[in-house]
């Protein structure tokens, strides 16, 4: 989207209401398991990979250029997917407290260090006009949440 066009306030509401719906499902998840001490059920793979899928969903919709609201909802689901998974070592998985906070948190690190750099370098050529590198990164978040 070129810099002069304004995003429609209608957009920006809609895309607020879609972030806060989206976003809000795990957290009675997240609740539950903190309230029963376990996790049974939940896969850690799955809960892995939608916290991982946040990251080119976050790299497309910043690329876009998108509503605000849009352009933040990978990054709090994607947090939020976290807290499960961390969740899910920590009571399942026989992790201590320490270590599974720690890799939570340094698994974040990492995604969230990616996100930038790839956002940083496609950003030149998709100004430019060469969209396909944002495409499919758009294209690798849709299989990795599905």
């Amino acid at each position: 989207m070129s810099e002069d066009r304004k995003i429609p306030v209608a957009a920006n509401v809609l895309g607020t209401i879609g972030t806060v719906l989206w976003c809000i499902q795990l957290v009675p998840q997240i609740w539950h398991n903190w309230r029963n001490k376990r996790t049974d059920g939940l896969p850690a793979s799955m809960m892995f990979l939608w916290a991982l899928c946040s990251v080119p969903f976050g790299i497309y919709m910043i690329l876009q250029q998108v509503n605000i609201p849009i352009q933040v909802q990978p990054q709090i689901f994607g947090s939020l997917c976290t807290i499960c998974w961390v969740q899910i070592l920590y009571y399942n998985h026989g992790y201590s407290l320490r270590k599974s906070v720690f890799t939570g948190v340094i698994t974040a690190a990492l995604m969230g260090g990616c996100e930038a750099l790839f956002i940083l370098t496609l950003r030149i050529p998709y100004n430019k006009g060469i969209t396909w590198p944002a495409l499919l990164i758009g294209i690798i978040a849709t299989i990795l949440i599905a």
